[in-house]
């Protein structure tokens, strides 16, 4: 699958689950209780205690079902320690023009982060157009909707602090898709196996995501 086609999907599904700090031994629980949700995107971040093995094991099991991506890639040296794990796309917490630059030139799927008008701007120039805004809960979905006023271009994933109940007010501010972590990857739920119940959780966002 070509990176416009992993893209296109990716904007059909309007959701990326991000998965920060469970343990390598879980992952493959965790992995099938979001694959029996409908979840297609899941970003296990770099600051997860074995996530470059976890990516890489993780794609190869999930390859045409889940399109597995790394997280938190800040610099360049983790950029590419994460597409020799085998991440199908990138997302940052921050704008760094040489990380977007690399993946802009080789054609690789990526959502940097940015907050302000000066951050988007950067991150157009350099060619992308598929937006992390971080933190989103604290600046809120008005802040979204005023973003795309000069931006209106631009696709906008929300992520920090989004819940089933305040997706509605960023959906109709416009925003593209959405970045999810602890609301669905519970982390007392995976301490206590409870992987059914986080099924049912993500389900609630893959359809919240997409109506």
């Amino acid at each position: 699958m070509s990176t416009n086609d992993i893209k296109a999907e990716l904007l059909a599904e309007k959701l990326v689950v991000i998965i920060r700090g469970v343990k390598s031994g879980d992952m493959p629980s965790l992995f099938e209780a979001l694959d029996g949700a409908g979840v297609r995107f899941a970003e296990i971040t770099l600051n997860t205690d074995g996530a470059l093995d976890s990516i890489a094991a993780m794609r190869r099991k999930y390859e045409g079902r889940i399109h597995v991506g790394a997280g938190t890639v800040i610099d360049i040296d983790l950029l590419k320690q994460a597409l020799d794990a085998g991440a199908k796309y990138i997302v940052t917490p921050n704008t760094n023009p040489e990380v977007v630059r690399y993946c802009v030139e080789r054609g690789i799927l990526i959502l940097p982060g940015a907050m302000t008008p000066s951050e988007v701007a950067t991150i157009t120039m350099l060619g992308a157009d598929t937006i992390k805004l971080f933190p989103a809960n604290s600046l809120g979905a008005g802040y979204l909707k005023e973003l795309r006023g000069p931006y209106s271009g631009v696709k906008l994933f929300p992520v920090g602090g989004i819940t089933l109940e305040n997706m509605p007010d960023f959906l109709k501010a416009g925003a593209a898709g959405f970045g999810i972590g602890g609301s669905i990857c519970n982390p007392g739920l995976i301490a206590e196996g409870r992987f059914d119940e986080i099924t049912n959780n993500a389900r609630k966002y893959v359809e919240t995501a997409k109506s």
